[in-house]
């Protein structure tokens, strides 16, 4: 048994084990909640939340991974079948390795999909609405007003808006292929990047549970509480252009149901800021000058949609840049932490299997 465990890799025990635990506990939880919900609405819904943790950019990495490795298997069986050179282990040893991250990669994604599902359809909307009031009128306190605004009223209907939102909006779309990249530049830091994505999910989880908290928008605009009569401050006059009510819209698709049953309490800290510093710091552990400063600028971008878009404060984005950094530290110490006790097969041997087919230039 022993021997076993020192096989598994740090995401067995870091990410892994706790997302199934975390299911089961939230699982019980609504199973209790006063807001019932069946299965059938729970997979409806989470059809919707893609966007949330991957799912539908997840499949893409890894079709297209697997797809690269077969054609590399192929090309490396008949390299070596020519040269009278049988080496099929190898080539069991990648698909086996590809096809283990891909397992648990995707139950990761399904059970942390599921106990967000379930934790915004239990929450309570009493304590829902009571830290929502508490942040906004922290947001206001610090900042005069919602900050938010001041940039939609500048900016609205210009090409500038346009960029900030579709870079929040699509922030997944730069992720995937830059953990594909990842793959081939730096295979550490790929994990390091990876680890620190799920991470920052499954440790998030518990602070909204603690801290549930809408956005500006589902409290304003969509106004997800205006059956209980509750007396707002007034958020300000913006200008509202046709592309911010369209992004609008697909927002509120995801996150809102229409009888208000359904709404996110993920706001703080904010994910969607942690993922784009993750991404950054993931690009500057490479040492690549063009892409640290093409990086650069659409994190700027992004972090100004987190709170632009009215999805979050301006406080939720702070935590969570802070959020972000503290786990990309982590995941890092982590992996430190599996040199000293793992004794396994490399679960990411098909990176170093890919790695053979690069083209290397000679030496000048």
């Amino acid at each position: 048994m022993k021997n076993l465990l020192r096989k598994l890799p740090i995401e067995i025990y870091a990410l892994v084990a706790p997302s199934i635990l975390i299911f089961f506990g939230f699982l019980i939880w609504a199973i209790n909640s006063v807001n019932q919900v069946t299965f059938v609405e729970l997979f409806v819904k989470l059809n919707y939340m893609t966007a949330i943790l991957a799912n539908f950019e997840l499949q893409t990495i890894f079709i297209f991974l697997w797809s690269l490795v077969g054609i590399y298997i192929i090309i490396y069986l008949i390299i070596n079948l020519r040269n009278r050179v049988v080496k099929i282990p190898l080539a069991v040893s990648v698909i086996k390795s590809l096809m283990a991250v891909t397992i648990f990669s995707n139950v990761m994604s399904l059970t942390l999909g599921l106990s967000v599902t379930y934790l915004f359809y239990s929450v309570s909307g009493g304590r829902v609405l009571e830290f929502t009031l508490l942040i906004d009128k922290l947001e206001r306190a610090i900042w005069g007003g919602l900050p938010a605004l001041s940039l939609i009223n500048f900016f609205s209907g210009t090409m500038v808006e346009s960029i900030i939102l579709y870079t929040y909006a699509n922030l997944l779309l730069v992720f995937c292929p830059l953990i594909v990249m990842l793959a081939f530049l730096n295979k550490n830091i790929f994990r390091q990047t990876f680890i620190a994505f799920f991470l920052s999910c499954l440790i998030a989880l518990p602070l909204f549970t603690v801290l549930p908290v809408i956005s500006p928008d589902a409290l304003y605009i969509a106004k997800v509480f205006k059956a209980d009569n509750v007396n707002l401050p007034m958020p300000g006059d913006f200008k509202e252009s046709k592309t911010f009510s369209s992004y609008k819209d697909f927002f509120h698709e995801i996150w809102i149901s229409d009888d208000n049953s359904f709404y996110s309490v993920s706001s703080i800290p904010s994910l969607h800021a942690a993922w784009g510093l993750i991404i950054l710091l993931g690009i500057f552990k490479i040492k690549k000058k063009i892409l640290s400063a093409v990086f650069s600028i659409w994190f700027v971008f992004n972090t100004v949609g987190t709170f632009y878009s009215l999805q979050h404060y301006a406080i939720d984005t702070i935590t969570g840049l802070v959020f972000g950094f503290a786990i990309f530290y982590l995941a890092g110490r982590l992996m430190d932490l599996e040199t000293k006790y793992y004794k396994g097969e490399d679960w990411y041997c098909f990176f170093d299997f890919l790695g053979r087919f690069r083209v290397r230039h000679p030496t000048r």
